[in-house]
């Protein structure tokens, strides 16, 4: 996974999530997806790799849930539009989406299928 140290610390604006104390790095590997800037952190690490549109709509949907696995419907609905989409465009989606942001793809971390329900963000 292609990440970039960063200085400056926790983001504003940050969606969710534990905070560390003052001071203190988060975990190495805590997800946090800062919708305000548009950015997303694992660790103290901003992710390189440039997410598209839809790929950080789809990552800030699933983190704004990630108490729950979320439906394919309802991921397509909040993408694309109600009847906007296919189940194949919204699997191509989360396959570019794994490729950016985790580790490993064959054995994701963060983003999880649930086979014939949809998806779910662990942390």
């Amino acid at each position: 996974m292609a990440r970039s140290s960063s200085s400056e610390g926790s983001p504003c604006g940050c969606a969710g999530g534990a905070s560390a104390p003052l001071g203190a790095a988060p975990p190495p590997d805590l997800l946090r997806v800062d919708t305000q800037a548009y950015e997303v952190f694992i660790g103290a690490d901003k992710l390189e790799r440039r997410l598209s549109s839809q790929e950080f709509q789809l990552l800030a949907h699933l983190y704004a849930n990630r108490e729950r696995v979320c439906q394919r419907q309802e991921l397509g609905d909040a993408i694309w539009g109600q009847g906007n989409w296919d189940p194949n465009m919204l699997h191509r989606l989360v396959h570019r989406l794994k490729e950016k942001l985790e580790p490993n793809p064959d054995k994701p971390r963060y983003v999880q299928t649930i086979p014939w329900v949809g998806y779910r963000l662990t942390e």
